[in-house]
């Protein structure tokens, strides 16, 4: 059994579309509730993974742009040999993928560079018409941002990237 665990908002409404179109590596039926869930510890879906049997693997998909804090899997002692944590990381932010998909990734870096300035700050101030992740997702194909964004950010070796999560079409 697979969990799409994201972070927030942004991550589950992206996973959610990469599910519809098909091209997440994994079909909903593969998920746990057969769908990604917004969380961000594993105990907030305990009930869900109580009710799978006691020797099923367990491989949980951590998507967001923070890695920092470890999962707390106390009430899982019977099942923590099965349970398999991956980071799926988003850093700086999600909004990075708008950035990169704008092809202002670039100017990003610079203003970041020379005023500090945070990828939805960013989107804010230079982006004519953004509102949110979510809706800008809706309305635009993501996907090579996603792997554009593997192609030139590095992450730790631990850490996969969202790109690793699509199956080419």
């Amino acid at each position: 059994m697979k969990v799409a665990a994201c972070e927030g908002k942004s991550e589950l409404r992206l996973i959610l579309q990469l599910l519809e179109r098909g091209i997440f590596f994994a079909k909903a039926e593969e998920l746990i509730d057969d769908r990604p869930i917004h969380m961000r510890q594993l105990k907030e879906i305990a009930t869900l993974i109580n009710t799978l049997d006691i020797d099923e693997t367990i491989d949980v998909y951590r998507i967001g742009d923070t890695q920092k804090d470890n999962y707390d899997l106390s009430g899982f002692e019977a099942r923590k040999s099965k349970i398999t944590i991956y980071k799926v990381c988003t850093k700086p932010e999600i909004e990075i993928l708008v950035i990169i998909s704008e092809g202002l990734y670039k100017d990003f870096c610079k203003k970041h560079r020379e005023h500090n300035i945070s990828p939805k700050e960013y989107l804010k101030i230079y982006v004519k018409g953004y509102s949110s992740v979510e809706k800008y997702i809706e309305s635009h194909d993501i996907v090579p941002a996603i792997k554009e964004y593997k192609r030139i950010k590095k992450h730790k070796d631990d850490e996969l990237y969202l790109a690793d999560l699509i199956n080419d079409e």
